[in-house]
């Protein structure tokens, strides 16, 4: 019969070797593929800042550097 302390410690030692795992992947996948789509899931308007208004990137331009600055 298996020692339910030993049992208990593998348990504990996989689940921490696959949160470690977890956090060292990269996160591959953007929070959001479209304005349309962060609206309809965060609620919220997306609005450039007025560095990217200054600086005359698109709508769309200025929504990826959002994603990014999101997914770091």
């Amino acid at each position: 019969m298996i020692d339910p302390n030993e049992k208990l410690e593998q348990i504990v030692n996989d689940a921490m070797a696959r949160q470690l795992r977890a956090q060292d992947e990269p996160v591959t996948q953007p929070l959001f593929e479209s304005i349309e789509q962060y609206q309809a899931t965060s609620g919220k308007r997306f609005r450039m800042t007025k560095d990217q208004i200054s600086r005359g990137i698109s709508r769309e331009d200025a929504f990826q550097e959002f994603v990014q600055k999101l997914s770091r």
